[in-house]
């Protein structure tokens, strides 16, 4: 029985050993993933950053390229309606009372 009983503690002691490693294996990879996904989290993080700047300084300019657009467009709408309004004769009627 000694034989059987020291066959099962070694068989314990490497199945130990053996989850052991496993664990240990498995905490460093998990490790390792969690510093890569820091990595291209920053990496996509500057990649936003630069895109919205970017975003914003093409939008002003597009604010004010639209206004000045809408500026002259109503600029001469409202010479258009002034130069019809100049053309139309003012008509008035005499009523004559009895």
């Amino acid at each position: 029985m000694d034989d059987e009983t020291s066959v099962v503690f070694v068989m314990e002691r490497e199945h130990r050993l053996a989850a052991a490693i496993y664990k240990q294996a498995f905490y460093e990879k998990g490790k390792l993933n969690c510093e890569t996904n820091k990595l291209q989290n920053r990496e996509r993080e500057k990649l936003y950053l630069s895109n919205r700047e970017k975003f914003h300084t093409d939008a002003d300019k597009q604010y004010w390229k639209a206004i000045a657009k809408l500026i002259t467009n109503e600029i001469a709408n409202i010479e258009k309606r002034g130069k019809k309004e100049e053309q139309k004769p003012s008509q008035t009627k005499a009523w004559k009372a009895h």
